[in-house]
């Protein structure tokens, strides 16, 4: 599964994600591709953790049902129920209903930048009932351990404004990197490495959505992803 980082500047949203697609079979990285779906004309940006089709789905739903980022907030519930609709069996229904969907961006209406996560059933991050809408000021999506996880939080949520991406965010996602999780959630799923190809960041501002790639991995198709860190420990 992807990683997902969401902080909440007093001007700014940022996202952090890695680029990964790996075979939770084989281990393997099966592809390198973006996993942030822009949405400038509702000032958003969204990503996912799972199958990837089911965010892009999601998405694209948005940007036909949609007219604001307010609005994908307030309707979030329906628009993820009727991007199931989209499924043509390319996603298993098990699976699909197991994608994990964050998503930032600019509320008009209360002037302020907002994230957002909708967790699918059998999340390791929450226990939250699977498909609600949380609001997120500061957040690592990973399935990563909670003493990771909860030292980022609160060092961030000490001054949110003083997080940067290049640097803090970087040593967020390379600590993530390091962790070996199962590769599914299937009882007796491979365990390996998972975050892995590059990191992307997306911010939303008040005036604009931006999406650069800020970092890369030397990680290779077909082979598993393998941090400098546990390699040297094993």
């Amino acid at each position: 599964m992807s990683a997902l980082v969401m902080v909440c500047k007093s001007d700014r949203v940022e996202l952090l994600c890695d680029a990964a697609l790996y075979d939770p079979i084989g281990g393997t990285v099966g592809a390198i591709h973006s996993k942030l779906a822009p949405l400038p004309e509702l000032n958003c940006v969204m990503s996912g953790r799972g199958p990837i089709p089911v965010m892009w789905i999601t998405a694209y739903v948005a940007s036909l049902s949609a007219k604001s980022f307010d609005e994908v907030v307030a309707n979030f519930e329906a628009i993820r129920a009727q991007a199931a609709t989209y499924n043509n069996g390319d996603v298993p229904a098990e699976e699909w209903d197991r994608a994990d969907i964050g998503f930032i961006g600019w509320s008009k209406s209360r002037s302020r930048p907002e994230a957002y996560m909708s967790l699918g059933k059998g999340s390791p991050d929450s226990d939250v009932a699977p498909g609600s809408l949380s609001p997120c000021d500061v957040g690592v999506f990973a399935g990563a351990s909670v003493a990771v996880v909860s030292a980022f939080i609160d060092s961030v949520r000490e001054n949110p404004d003083a997080f940067d991406a290049g640097t803090d965010g970087l040593a967020i996602m390379e600590l993530l990197r390091r962790e070996a999780r199962p590769l599914s959630d299937e009882p007796g799923a491979r365990v390996g490495f998972s975050v892995g190809g590059y990191v992307e960041l997306a911010t939303v501002t008040r005036e604009r959505v931006c999406v650069r790639a800020i970092h890369e991995w030397p990680d290779e198709l077909g082979k598993p992803i393998m941090p400098e860190p546990a390699m040297a420990e094993a």
